[in-house]
């Protein structure tokens, strides 16, 4: 009888060893089990492009900060400053002058008015079914927008992509636009109210 109650005893003592060994394994950040929580840094660039009567450009503009917000593996929320003196014209970079008199007209009153507002931001409130329900502010303006995300994860970190479209009026930029001029006498120096954004961030985990 005492050989028995040993060997019960015995197997119950390693049976609860093996289970606490089990459950204190610590899940490793990057690994296939790990889930992103917290706040990451991240950095990325912006993409525009517009378009006109017969014509078009496209450039880039560079995010000057920005983070994103992870809860089990879920983006909750975010946030991108953009450094609007940044703006550039890529489909012009092999014609200096072109290239300098778009950029001025972007910068400028017409457009932007990058002096009296040099940055614009886009801040995500929340995530539900891949699709951002954000803030988007530009010229000192504020709408809300949504947009869809696509997220990629690998062990190393993360990157976090949308291209949208972004309706320029609603931000007072009013040049060009046939809902606020005679398209008649516009002809073809009418721009199209919208345009077309990218957004491309990544982060280390």
């Amino acid at each position: 009888m005492n050989i028995i109650k040993s060997l019960f005893l015995s197997l119950t003592v390693a049976a609860f060893i093996y289970s606490c060994k089990s459950n204190s394994e610590p899940v490793q950040e990057g690994s296939s089990n790990a889930k992103l929580t917290g706040t990451f840094a991240t950095t990325g660039e912006v993409k525009w492009e517009a378009k006109g009567v017969g014509h078009g450009h496209n450039g880039t503009i560079e995010i000057s900060k920005s983070e994103v917000t992870f809860a089990e593996g879920v983006l909750v929320g975010g946030m991108a400053e953009v450094d609007m003196k940044t703006i550039r014209a890529t489909d012009l970079a092999g014609d200096s002058v072109q290239e300098h008199k778009l950029v001025g007209h972007l910068l400028n009153t017409d457009f932007f008015a990058v002096d009296s507002f040099p940055t614009a931001m886009l801040k995500i409130n929340s995530v539900a079914n891949n699709e951002a329900s954000a803030d988007l502010t530009m010229r000192g303006i504020t709408n809300p927008i949504k947009f869809p995300v696509t997220i990629v994860e690998d062990s190393l970190g993360f990157t976090i992509t949308s291209t949208f479209p972004v309706d320029r009026t609603l931000y007072n930029i009013k040049t060009g636009s046939g809902k606020f001029f005679d398209i008649k006498k516009l002809g073809d120096h009418m721009i199209e109210d919208i345009f077309n954004l990218s957004i491309k961030i990544q982060g280390a985990k």
